[in-house]
């Protein structure tokens, strides 16, 4: 079962090989919820985990599904570039909806934008708060994207 606290969802995936952590963010979701209501929304955060394969699918394991319409997924060792076609498609998969919303991107429809981060050996913890960031940037930079996170070198 899935918590609502997204470190106790790492901690418990920490036992399986990671490779990545992915958070994916329906964006202006809250502005969607408020003008299509609380049971459509759920609707399309249930969609979004179906399009990252559910509880294990391309992506690995979804570790959890939150009410503000964001994902926590968690990926066993790909390459970068496996990641992000992943994650392309899910993106695309929610914008072919073609789901109308006011308040989205310059698409006029329903969007996703995603963050990811490497898994560097045993802390999950810390590429989670890399995602988020990641997350939060793509978000902040228009939505619509996906944003790797990029240790400094």
């Amino acid at each position: 079962s899935l918590s609502r606290e997204p470190s106790e969802d790492i901690r418990r995936a920490g036992t399986m090989s990671l490779g990545w952590v992915a958070l994916l963010q329906i964006d202006a979701f809250d502005a969607y919820r408020a003008q299509a209501g609380e049971e459509v929304a759920r609707a399309l955060t249930r969609r979004l985990c179906a399009s990252v394969g559910g509880s294990q699918g391309p992506m690995g394991s979804l570790l959890c599904a939150y009410q503000d319409g964001m994902v926590a997924v968690a990926t066993p060792p790909l390459s970068a570039e496996e990641v992000r076609r992943i994650l392309d498609t899910a993106r695309e998969t929610i914008a072919h909806l073609k789901i109308r919303h006011r308040d989205a991107t310059a698409r006029g429809v329903v969007t996703l934008s995603g963050g990811y981060a490497a898994v560097e050996g045993r802390l999950a913890g810390r590429a989670l708060a890399h995602a988020s960031n990641a997350v939060a940037t793509a978000a902040q930079a228009g939505g619509d994207r996906l944003i790797q996170h990029q240790e400094p070198r």
